[in-house]
Formats: structure tokens, sequence, C-alpha cells
């Protein structure tokens, strides 16, 4: 694939998926979609055993890690992109974005896919030299771009004009770096297994003593309720895989289409108040008589509840962002619901 892909940038996800076709070579090869197949399960044995780095020197490893947890991972970072439009500093893309641990450029194709253009000032640190080695070949056949993005020397060589990327790498971090403290915006992907949710409601409550304020997912600067809980905040996306992938993941036992992550997106801008805004954490309880629903607004851990009896039943889900109201209480941490629900933000 010496040449570009044809078409203009109004068409990069398509072209980022045909690149990924024709790099796995996979169409009218079932012989082939089985091995990659059997690749993707040693690939994820590793990580649920081992959460240290991907082994890029494996044989193995490239097929499955581009035909499986690029794409998916793809598309967290996508969703984290297209909530950062809406709920983000605007100044989060403007100056110099700078990503420690890029990988083959997952941050980067995501962001091509959510705002149909590569970012503007962008920069890495990766270490290993097959990641960067792919992120250079498909940004020459999909974008026309000769290189890899610009190195930087360190990952702290952090700037205070910066926004510091990092997808699935705290998780990897014996503690933070200081220096990234320096950074004007941080936008942080990460599994959404508890004790690494849970580490990151951690750094949450550290950022908010270095000069950092919270955009999202809270709709609050204060203590996390899940922190005190023993609880952990993450999301998912629904998630359909073109054909030619879904072509292989037949041949996989894992068959969910739920993609769940953590983020935080961080900055040393203040948010605009929310304290208008209460944003649903959980999932839909059937309970007698009655639904219920986490929500987050503040340090309280609290449950939407609403009644059966009613007939008002506003169908809301994982993500959204309500309208707050004073809500009555019933008992602790119980609201009840007498009106329909006003939904300010939904993901598409």
């Amino acid at each position: 694939m010496a040449a570009m892909i044809a078409g203009d940038f109004g068409h990069l996800e398509s072209r980022l998926w045909q690149w990924l076709r024709l790099f796995l070579h996979t169409d009218n090869h079932s012989t082939r979609r089985k091995s990659i197949a059997t690749e993707i399960l040693k690939l994820a044995d590793h990580y649920k055993n081992d959460l240290g780095q991907t082994p890029w020197d494996q044989p193995d490893c490239v097929r499955a890690y581009l035909a499986y947890f690029l794409p998916r991972n793809l598309h967290r970072l996508r969703a984290v992109l297209e909530l950062a439009q809406q709920q983000g500093p605007e100044s989060l893309w403007s100056g110099s974005v700078f990503e420690v641990g890029s990988g083959p450029g997952t941050f980067e194709m995501a962001y091509c896919v959510a705002y149909n253009k590569p970012p503007a000032h962008y920069e890495i640190f990766e270490t290993h030299p097959t990641p960067v080695a792919l992120h250079r070949r498909w940004r020459r056949d999909a974008l026309g771009s000769d290189s890899a993005p610009p190195q930087r020397s360190d990952a702290d060589a952090v700037k205070s004009s910066d926004t510091l990327v990092l997808s699935y790498v705290n998780s990897e971090l014996s503690s933070w770096p200081q220096s990234w403290w320096r950074a004007q915006h941080i936008v942080i992907l990460e599994p959404s297994r508890r004790h690494l949710s849970r580490r990151l409601l951690q750094l949450r409550q550290q950022a908010l003593t270095q000069g950092h304020w919270v955009w999202a997912p809270c709709t609050h600067q204060s203590s996390c309720p899940m922190l005190a809980a023993k609880d952990w905040c993450h999301d998912f996306i629904t998630w359909q895989p073109p054909g030619f992938l879904a072509e292989i993941y037949q041949h996989l036992p894992m068959k969910s289409e739920n993609l769940a992550f953590s983020y935080l997106i961080l900055s040393r801008e203040s948010p605009p108040t929310r304290n208008q805004w209460a944003r649903v954490v959980g999932d839909r309880r059937e309970e007698k008589g009655k639904t219920r629903q986490m929500i987050c607004r503040g340090p309280q851990r609290e449950f939407l509840a609403q009644l059966k009896r009613t007939g008002v039943m506003s169908p809301i889900k994982r993500g959204d962002v309500l309208a707050n109201t004073d809500w009555p209480k019933a008992g602790e941490n119980e609201l009840r619901v007498s009106d329909p629900l006003e939904i300010l933000w939904r993901r598409k």
C-alpha cells in the first residue's frame, strides 16, 4: 500500500477502515480469519493475566491488536471526543496535543473519525518501534503523510500549553509524574475494571489539589460519592463492527457489542457552573413498583426513583445529562420523580 488511499478528508473514517481491511487481508480467507481470532484470544489472555504493556515483540500481536483492540479503543476514544465537543473546554484542542504511550496512533485515528481531520499540533512519546512504524504506515496510506508525528524526548516533557492525552496508560503507572500536572488540559481513557476505575477516581481527587478542574464525566468539583462507597464510575457505548471485522469476531467467544470504559477530562480552566446538571451514572434497576438509577450531581450517592403508579416513566440511559431538579427525598438516598425528566444531552 505504498500509494495513498483515494479520497478526501471528508471521508477519513471510511479510509481508515479501508486501510485496516487491506492490512488484515482477510477477504475470502476464512482460514486467515480463524487464525486472527486465535491470536486475539492469546492477546486477550495476556491482558487478563498481566495488565502490563502490549507485547509488540510477539509475532502474533500486531494482527490481533489491529483487528480487535485498536477498533474497540478507537470507538471508546471517539465517544470521549464527541462528549468533549459538547461538554469540554473550548480550548481543548487549540494548543499542542501531547500523547504519552501513543501506540499505533489510536487516539489520532479517533480524532480523525470524530472531527474529520487530524489534530493540528500533535506530538507523541512512544518507546517501542513497532507501534511507531504502524502509526507511520497508516498515516502514509490514509492521510498522505510521509512520517509519524514528532516524538518528544521524554514523557516528562509536558508544556503548560499542552493537552495531555493518556489512553490506557494510567493503569501501567506506579506513580503519577508531577510534571504532567503542568498541562493545560488532560484527557484520560482507562479500562472499566473496578480497581482501575477506582484508581482513576483517586487521581481525580488529586487533580483537584493540583489546580485542575473536572469537566467530565463529573458535574461537580466535590468529593466523589462512588469513591467513598467503594463503587466505581464507568460508561459504555454500543458498537457495530464493520463487516470484515464481524467475520473475524464470529470465531470469538466474546459476543458483547457494549464497550465499557472509564474517563476523565481535566483542565486548568474552570468549567461553567453545572449545578443545574445531573448525570445518569447507573443502569436501570427494576424494583417493586418502581425503577431506580444512580445519578451524579454532588458528593452524595443518590438514586432517581420513577414510580410506576404515577404513570410518569422517562426512559433514561447511563451517560445522559438531566436537568437537575429539587426532587423530594424518600429515605437516605432515593429521589422521587413525579414529572417527566428533561434530558439536556444524550450520546448519539
